[in-house]
């Protein structure tokens, strides 16, 4: 939900070298430029494999376009995983606190988890 898949974008790179953003620079020990390696480990699209399970993204419409995971969809993609993302129209990062994107995004997440966990 609203995950960041991809740690070595220009959005991230911009927003680790924010004073006001601090959260990558103190779990990654630096900015993106100051410390490529750890970015680049901590980054799921890096790990992805053909012997990974269907991913699926739920995010809010105003939240920035990276929760939606497009670089790691994608790869997927290419991997041949079942993969998807339902964005919240009008919904903003913290979409949970409202009773009707939370449970729009819980009833997505329901149904998929049915889909894959029957089979």
């Amino acid at each position: 939900m609203a995950a960041q898949s991809d740690l070595e974008t220009e959005e991230t790179r911009k927003v680790s070298a924010s004073e006001e953003q601090y959260f990558y620079r103190i779990f990654l020990n630096g900015s993106l430029d100051e410390n490529p390696k750890n970015y680049r480990m901590a980054s799921p699209l890096r790990h992805l494999d053909e012997n990974d399970p269907p991913v699926f993204f739920v995010c809010g419409s105003i939240d920035g376009i990276s929760t939606q995971g497009e670089n790691f969809r994608n790869k997927m993609d290419v991997l041949g995983i079942d993969n998807d993302v339902f964005v919240i129209d009008g919904a903003p990062h913290v979409f949970l606190t409202n009773p009707d994107w939370k449970a729009r995004a819980l009833n997505y997440t329901a149904a998929k988890l049915d889909t894959y966990l029957k089979n």
